[in-house]
């Protein structure tokens, strides 16, 4: 439950941090790519939060793999997002003023239901699907 709120405020974030790139005046670089570090550490929160939760979960005879297993999940987390955030900043270098973020980047973006990929984030337990959606039948958490 406590993995559930933390990612709804990692959310919430997100999206403040959106709307308030949304404010900026044309132009300006400067607050585009602040927004994109915003992202760039917002797109972290869950991928911390699942390593810390898998590895508390580690016990016995396993626990050392399971750390391990825990710790590859993680990098790879911290490399999507610093390829969300490079991404971001080119499209900010580009002259645009707000730049969105990607399915798969671990946040909610508008159109998406679920985020990142793979996690069993939709009701009922159900895995998000390569495109940010839940399955059918599945709804949106």
């Amino acid at each position: 439950m406590q993995l559930i709120r933390s990612l709804v405020a990692a959310f919430v974030l997100v999206g403040l941090a959106v709307l308030v790139g949304d404010a900026a005046p044309a132009g300006a670089q400067s607050a585009c790519r602040k927004q994109c570090a915003v992202v760039a550490q917002a797109c972290q929160v869950p991928f911390r939060l699942a390593f810390q939760t898998q590895r508390a979960g580690c016990t016995g005879a396993g626990r050392k793999l399971c750390i391990v297993a825990a710790r590859l999940l993680y990098s790879a987390g911290r490399q999507l997002c610093r390829s969300t955030a490079a991404a971001c900043r080119q499209c900010c270098q580009r002259g645009a003023t707000l730049c969105h973020s990607t399915c798969g980047d671990g946040i909610l973006n508008p159109g998406e239901q679920c985020d990142p990929p793979g996690w069993a984030s939709c009701q009922g337990g159900a895995v998000c699907g390569g495109d940010c959606q839940c399955p059918p039948g599945a709804p949106a958490p």
